[in-house]
This record gives structure tokens, C-alpha cells and sequence, in this order.
């Protein structure tokens, strides 16, 4: 025979079974209690995650921002460029149209045409001519003048520079 005695408790069965199911509740605890701080730190990380994708959107959204002002200037300076570039090309146009050559050709049946003359026939008769008498003494220039040159009418302003008076030198006679 045994040396210990065995005890038989009437509720030792289920007592038995109490245990059992107290020890799977709390394996179950466990086991919810790891998942439950699996999806906690998941959760921070996507949190994380969020602002900083937050952070980088408005950072993109600011740099979209500069570009569009960018690209907006840039047009407003293409279209005044190409409205500058349209202009000088019309006037360009209005110069090319304009006729260059200073003489026109005699008519057809001009009894007397003018000889070509070089430009060494030019010198030799402007060196005959006889030198022009001196200019009469000039009044003090206007003082609102730029330029004792320059002479305005009171009523009327310059308007190119056709109207500007030069200097007269006396010519100087040929070398022998």
C-alpha cells in the first residue's frame, strides 16, 4: 500500500476543470494582451507616418506654390517680350519699306541728264567755291539750352535733330 492516503473531495473534479479553464482564460489574456500591444505600436507607427507624409505634402504644396508664381511671371515676361519683339519687327518692316535711294533716275526723255560725277570732281569744285562770308554775330544763347549749338524757338520745340545748328569752319585752302 501507498503511504500517502488519497483524499477524495466530491468538487475535486470540478475543481480540476476550473483550473484548467482558468489557466486557458488567462494564456488567452496573454495572447490578446501581445496582440493588443502589436496593434498599439503599429498604430504609432502610422500616426508617424501620417505626419510626416502630412509635413512633406505641405512642403510640395508650398514649392507648387513658387513654381506656379514662377511659371506665371515668366509668362507675363514671354508675352511682353514677344509683344516687344512684335513691335520692332513692325517697324523694322515700316524701315525695309521705306525707299533707301536718294536720287531717282531722269525721266525718259530729258534732253540734258546730269553727268555722274566722282567723288574727286566733288572735292575739286567745292574747293573753287568761293568761302562764304562769315555768319552775322550770333545773340547770347537762350541759357535753358543744353547747348549754345542747340536753339530753340520759344514756340515751337526741336523735334529731331534736323534742327540743330552746327558750327561753320572756314574752308582751308588746297596744299600746292
Amino acid at each position: 500500500m501507498s503511504s500517502t492516503p488519497e483524499v477524495n473531495c466530491p468538487q475535486a473534479p470540478q475543481c480540476a476543470e476550473n483550473q484548467r479553464l482558468l489557466m486557458e482564460c488567462q494564456a488567452k489574456l496573454h495572447q490578446y494582451q501581445s496582440l493588443l500591444e502589436q496593434q498599439e505600436s503599429r498604430n504609432q507607427f502610422l500616426r508617424e507616418r501620417v505626419r510626416l507624409l502630412e509635413e512633406e505634402l505641405l512642403a510640395k504644396k508650398e514649392e507648387l506654390a513658387i513654381s506656379q508664381s514662377t511659371c506665371e511671371d515668366l509668362r507675363n515676361r514671354l508675352k511682353r517680350e514677344q509683344h516687344q519683339c512684335s513691335q520692332l519687327k513692325a517697324a523694322l518692316e515700316r524701315c525695309i519699306d521705306v525707299p533707301t535711294t536718294i536720287s531717282t533716275p531722269p525721266p525718259k526723255g530729258d534732253p540734258d541728264p546730269i553727268p555722274e560725277t566722282s567723288w574727286t570732281d566733288v572735292e575739286a569744285i567745292s574747293l573753287r567755291e568761293e568761302e562764304p562770308p562769315p555768319p552775322p554775330p550770333r545773340p547770347p544763347a537762350d541759357r535753358r539750352s543744353p547747348s549754345p549749338l542747340i536753339r530753340r524757338d520759344r514756340e515751337k520745340h526741336l523735334s529731331s535733330f534736323a534742327a540743330v545748328e552746327l558750327p561753320r569752319f572756314p574752308k582751308l585752302p588746297k596744299p600746292h
